[in-house]
């Protein structure tokens, strides 16, 4: 037969341990939402990501297209400046 403070003993040891099992059940509700809000977030990125690589492909030549011609005229610009100084220098 357990006495009064075994008794009340082993309440409380069962108290904790019920208080610890309802922890873990939290924590792991808590660790679910935060798995899935992860996965949310992942699968918004891979998908802007994806959008990203589409414009890019699809502006990527004119783009360069663009570029050199802004580029090619830069450096004829350049050139003329450069003449004309040399030019100017001479006279």
């Amino acid at each position: 037969m357990e006495t009064n403070n075994q008794q009340t003993n082993n309440q409380q040891t069962n108290q904790q341990t019920n208080e610890l099992v309802n922890e873990i059940r939290q924590l792991r509700l808590q660790v679910a939402n935060l798995e899935q809000r992860v996965d949310n977030a992942n699968n918004t990125l891979i998908n802007h990501i994806g959008f990203i690589d589409n414009v890019f492909n699809s502006i990527r030549r004119p783009l360069f297209f663009i570029m050199n011609k802004v580029n090619g005229l830069l450096q004829l610009e350049d050139q003329n400046n450069n003449q004309n100084n040399n030019n100017n220098h001479h006279h």
